[in-house]
């Protein structure tokens, strides 16, 4: 009897250990159309999700993932302790600014025209020199596009508008990679056919990614790390990034 009131407070014990171990964390993310939600959670529909939740799943935390605006969700992980974000591209300027849990992948960025014109070696050769851009303010492209010399920029909020603008020859040209392009044409039923890559804008392939708050607690960021590379080494993340047949 003795032995068996001493089984249960062990087990007692270790129970409350699990539990206080056990922490909802934060993290932060965007839905950007053609975002699509997952019915079991409410989360976004993507890789990055499914990893996020692999990777939480190994550390047995609870992630509570709130859906924002980028400017927002990155001013979040930016200002705030123990704060995740995804995904996020790995520039160098952000580089020095978060804790970096591990890279999803690299995502190949291309400059996309209508196909009907013949003018877009010649603006290819003039680096693209009094030609037109839509892209999303505030992001890399937008970095990218307004340091080229005589462009006229557009910006926009979602990114099947970008593709609009040049099928009404509002615009010339935007930037994207071919995933998005893909999902874009399908949930907004545009014909992806009319569009080109007219070439690949390295400087925008940087690694997908997830990070965590600067100043977040060095164990915490520890652990995930770790987990992010269990998740690599195991044979899991590759499973996934071929599920979605990247």
């Amino acid at each position: 009897m003795i032995a068996r009131s001493y089984f249960l407070s062990i087990c007692i014990l270790l129970l409350s250990i699990n539990s206080l171990n056990a922490r909802e964390l934060t993290v932060v993310t965007e839905c950007n159309q053609p975002c699509k939600l997952r019915q079991s959670d409410a989360l976004p529909e993507s890789l990055p999700t499914e990893i996020i939740l692999a990777l939480f799943n190994r550390t047995k935390d609870t992630p509570r993932v709130h859906i924002m605006p980028w400017a927002r969700a990155y001013d979040n992980a930016l200002t705030k302790k123990n704060v995740f974000i995804y995904s996020i591209s790995r520039t160098i300027k952000r580089e020095p600014l978060f804790h970096w849990i591990g890279d999803i992948l690299v995502e190949r960025y291309f400059i996309w025209g209508l196909k009907e014109r013949n003018t877009h070696q010649l603006a290819l050769s003039n680096n693209f020199k009094h030609t037109s851009f839509a892209t999303y303010r505030g992001s890399n492209e937008y970095a990218y596009v307004s340091q080229l010399p005589n462009i006229d920029l557009y910006p926009v909020v979602y990114p099947n508008q970008r593709m609009q603008m040049v099928l009404l020859n509002r615009i010339d040209y935007f930037i994207e990679n071919e995933q998005t392009i893909k999902e874009t044409c399908l949930r907004f039923a545009i014909d992806c056919n009319k569009f080109e890559k007219i070439t690949e804008v390295q400087q925008l392939n940087t690694p997908l990614s997830i990070a965590i708050n600067k100043n977040s607690d060095p164990a915490l960021i520890k652990q995930y790390q770790e987990a992010f590379s269990t998740l690599k080494s195991s044979g899991e993340l590759s499973k996934l990034i071929n599920k979605w047949k990247f």
